[in-house]
């Protein structure tokens, strides 16, 4: 399965002891992105690809719609709803 455009496929990130679904305070879950669709397309058809890649977490604000695939609980979001994300081996600077 493949996401269309601008859409991304994720699933509920879970702790590294796979145990609780990380929270936050206001909407509920982090997500691990699964899947990237190829982007936006201008209207010249210029595509813009999406900042997120495979395996990042991933806040995400706006509908997310659930489906069911090998036996996994998956969920399509635009890429314009992710709020923030986090990639191992990003370096973070300690003060901008």
């Amino acid at each position: 399965m493949t996401p269309y455009g601008i859409n991304i496929i994720v699933k509920p990130y879970k702790d590294i002891s796979q145990q609780l679904i990380v929270t936050d305070t206001v909407k509920g879950e982090l997500y691990e992105v699964v899947k990237v669709g190829e982007g936006y397309t201008t209207e010249t058809g210029l595509v813009i690809p999406l900042e997120v890649k495979p395996g990042d977490i991933v806040a995400i604000q706006g509908s997310i719609k659930t489906i069911p695939f090998q036996g996994e609980r998956y969920m399509i979001a635009k890429g314009m709803d992710v709020l923030c994300y986090h990639r191992e081996g990003l370096d973070i600077p300690d003060s901008i």
